[in-house]
């Protein structure tokens, strides 16, 4: 199973124009083309005026028919070349692998990890080059139950197969951003965690984080 993740750029005050022409003209032609949708969001804080969308296949193979499909599809192409692309300036798209723990994707849930929420973290760290796997079994091992107690509902957890490598993504739904204060500062205060902290900070580089909404046809 993979995820591709796609961030696309809207012009400066097009983002709800955008959401509208997607939801009434386009989503309902994307979606069964593509088959899973994992996630739709825009983003609130960080880096403004974008959407990520995410999109789960079996494979490359399926991704590239599947997406070849919507390419000669001439509803979606109607909209898209004449009323989406129009609004947008840059594209960007990343091929992830959910872990173990990650919830199921292409699907709703109504309690635990993974249930739709009001505001959802988008969290990406780029790694020392190949440490990647290295963080991924400590955190399986270990981090997840701490963090994933404290946080309470995990919406994703990828390691990067194409796109930016050496990099983790990880996403947290909170009910409002009163919520999500509440939880980072009782994560902040976990002895537990901070005594796991130490095992995988020394392998990172960079974070970057992105407050988003999800959109109503959003799984999660």
């Amino acid at each position: 199973m993979i995820v591709e993740e796609r961030t696309y750029t809207v012009k400066p005050g097009a983002i709800a124009e955008y959401l509208k022409i997607y939801e009434a003209e386009g989503q309902h032609i994307q979606i069964p083309i593509l088959g899973r949708l994992v996630g739709w969001y825009w983003s609130e804080l960080g880096p403004l005026n974008q959407t990520v969308q995410m999109w789960a296949y079996e494979s490359l193979t399926e991704r590239q028919e599947r997406r070849a499909e919507m390419m000669k599809n001439p509803k979606w192409m109607a909209v898209a070349r004449d009323k989406i692309l129009p609004l947008l300036m840059t594209q960007y798209s990343k091929i992830l692998k959910p872990a173990a723990w990650s919830p199921p994707v292409g699907q709703a849930i109504a309690s635990g990890h993974g249930r739709k929420a009001a505001i959802v973290e988008h969290r990406c760290y780029t790694l020392n080059p190949g440490t990647d796997v290295t963080y991924a079994k400590l955190y399986g091992e270990e981090g997840f139950k701490h963090q994933g107690a404290v946080l309470g509902n995990l919406v994703g957890w990828y390691t990067s197969e194409f796109g930016g490598v050496n990099q983790i993504t990880h996403m947290w739904g909170y009910d409002s951003h009163a919520d999500r204060d509440k939880k980072r500062a009782e994560l902040g205060k976990n002895a537990s965690w901070l005594a796991f902290l130490p095992k995988i900070r020394a392998l990172m580089r960079t974070q970057d984080n992105k407050l988003l909404i999800p959109a109503p046809w959003s799984p999660r």
